[in-house]
């Protein structure tokens, strides 16, 4: 009897320290802030950030440094596969954010269901557009792709508020749909006023938010190819007209080595403003966001910095 009553003691003991082995092989379950839902489990489709635990390697610390001295007076870097964040300055501070706007009017624009070589006429309204501008004028007709780029690229409020028209039927309606996907993502500090992101009473958002509004776009293979370009033709075709757009994204200009692509702004009110997508040579891709830096110069520093600082500070790596 004490035999057997041993026998099973050691059996268990044994058991225990085999499951204690198998949960330490496992992948890491990280504290996380913010995680990406899949595209089905989100109201009205796209993904988004939950606060939620998921298994997998997230990236490590492996630096005591606290993170760069940046300008901005909010920024958010978030590892894009696990929604950690890596560095934060006022995330969920509502600030004016200029042309980034044009992120969601590109979004609300692809999934109206417009393909991209479909053919729309420049209106009245698009071409008086003020402002940053692909030079538009009335009666143009182009493909909606190049339209779609020329919001992007030249950060065009002309081809924002063309996106806008030829999609929704009105800017406002557009700036409707615009609000009712920012409801569904959860972007609870956005309130949309117009497409181009020209200063308005009440047009606002938030670094936080615009992280969750990106990692969503970028599943949109034309606003990817878009944000990645750094120069572009556009042939007018009823006319003989090319209207030629060049990026706002001076870290394409100068091939900085791990910014994938991404979208300025410039107001009044929002300051200087930049939202890329960074990857390492693991296809460890960032989101980082920055709003509100001094300077345009400090702006592209300021992303530089954060993308360098992360990319080195963190670790996605299993250690033992």
């Amino acid at each position: 009897m004490l035999a057997e009553l041993l026998l099973a003691t050691v059996l268990t003991f044994a058991a225990s320290i085999e499951a204690d082995l198998q949960a330490s092989l496992e992948p890491q379950v990280s504290d996380v802030l913010l995680v990406r839902e899949s595209t089905d489990s989100i109201e009205g489709g796209g993904s988004g950030f939950v606060e939620e635990e998921r298994s997998f390697f997230a990236p490590t610390k492996v630096s005591e440094s606290l993170g760069p001295v940046i300008t901005a007076q909010s920024a958010l870097v978030v590892d894009r596969r696990s929604g950690e964040v890596l560095f934060e300055k006022s995330p969920e501070v509502v600030r004016a954010p200029a042309s980034i706007t044009k992120v969601m009017t590109a979004l609300v624009a692809l999934q109206s269901g417009v393909n991209l070589d479909d053919t729309i006429v420049v209106s009245s309204q698009a071409a008086a557009m003020p402002g940053a501008s692909m030079q538009l004028q009335e009666g143009d007709e182009l493909r909606f792709g190049d339209v779609l780029t020329g919001a992007l690229v030249a950060s065009g409020n002309d081809a924002a508020v063309q996106l806008a028209v030829s999609t929704a039927g009105s800017v406002d309606a557009f700036v409707a749909r615009m609000n009712e996907t920012a409801s569904d993502l959860g972007m609870v500090h956005t309130a949309y006023k117009n497409p181009t992101g020209l200063d308005q009473d009440g047009h606002q958002t938030s670094v936080v938010d615009i992280a969750r509004l990106f990692d969503v776009a970028l599943d949109e293979p034309a606003f990817l190819e878009a944000i990645e370009t750094s120069g572009y033709s556009a042939q007018v075709q009823n006319a003989e007209d090319v209207r030629t757009v060049v990026s706002t994204n001076e870290l394409l200009k100068s091939a900085y080595p791990r910014v994938i692509g991404g979208k300025t702004g410039f107001t009044d009110d929002a300051g200087y403003c930049m939202v890329v997508l960074s990857s390492d040579d693991d296809g460890n891709e960032l989101i980082s966001v920055v709003f509100g830096s001094e300077t345009s110069d400090a702006r592209f520093q300021d992303i530089k910095a954060l993308v360098t600082w992360s990319h080195s500070a963190y670790s996605w790596k299993e250690s033992f």
